[in-house]
């Protein structure tokens, strides 16, 4: 549609709006003679604005129904422009999805150089770190004299072992049957074979203390059961099983080898 014969409809509606029945009828018959298409256009435009009907049923508003360049109606009364076709110049265009391009089949399989990593890669079995042994965990004095050195000893007073003494090193030493115990009482069948009890020199404190080990046998300490660490003196007595054995310190208040 132009908008000369845009124009010419406008011109038109304006006063037929007004008019009805055969008022209307000759008043088309007059201005749009021989053109059909002209008449259609304002009869529909007319009737368009007798149905809109003011909210609550009072009667009908005359208010002015445009067509718009491309063929939309719309309110003029409402509207400064028709709402179909969005505001002009603003060249807002249909939101549409992103297309990639396809990848190549001789690219498809090959690892992307840019990636630090490639599918390959990920598929092989994981390795397991290699762990190497730098022997066994060195005692305090140990790291700073090469050797663990006696700080004091246990000597058996009473029992299958009478006579006998066993040394005492830094840390914690623990005594029980097996062989592989610090103090190692095989002899007396009613000592624990581990972890019977535990003698702990503590070289920071230059001091030492007795504690009751995993067993359910008994350590008494001077006639005491030991049921939390106590301190040792010089000459108290340890008795586990039937076994006595009579402490004495090497390193304390006179000596230490920090």
């Amino acid at each position: 549609m132009t908008p000369e014969r845009w124009q010419k409809i406008q011109s038109l509606f304006g006063p037929a709006v007004k008019l009805d029945g055969p008022n209307l009828a000759q008043f088309l018959d007059r201005e749009c003679a021989g053109d059909a298409d002209l008449r259609c256009e304002i009869e529909s435009l007319i009737e368009a604005d007798r149905k809109r009907v003011v909210p609550g049923g009072r009667g009908k508003e005359t208010g002015m129904m445009q067509r718009c360049n491309e063929g939309h109606m719309f309110d003029a009364a409402k509207h400064a422009s028709c709402p179909y076709c969005g505001i002009p110049g603003l060249n807002i265009a249909r939101t549409e999805p992103v297309r990639l391009p396809p990848v190549p089949k001789e690219r498809a399989t090959q690892p992307d150089p840019a990636l630090s990593f490639n599918r390959a890669a990920d598929t092989l079995p994981t390795q397991p770190m290699s762990i190497v042994d730098d022997g066994p965990t060195q005692g305090y004095f140990k790291a700073k004299m090469g050797i663990e050195p006696v700080v004091g000893w246990l000597v058996c007073v009473k029992g299958p072992d009478q006579g006998r003494d066993f040394r005492i090193r830094s840390n914690r030493n623990f005594i029980g049957r097996d062989q592989k115990m610090d103090i190692c009482l095989a002899g007396d069948k009613q000592i624990s074979r581990e972890n019977h009890a535990i003698v702990t020199y503590d070289p920071r404190n230059n001091n030492f203390r007795i504690s009751p080990g995993g067993s359910h046998g008994i350590v008494y300490l001077n006639g005491q059961p030991v049921d939390v660490p106590m301190t040792l003196k010089a000459h108290d007595l340890i008795e586990l099983g039937v076994t006595a054995l009579r402490f004495v310190p090497f390193c304390g208040d006179s000596f230490t080898w920090a």
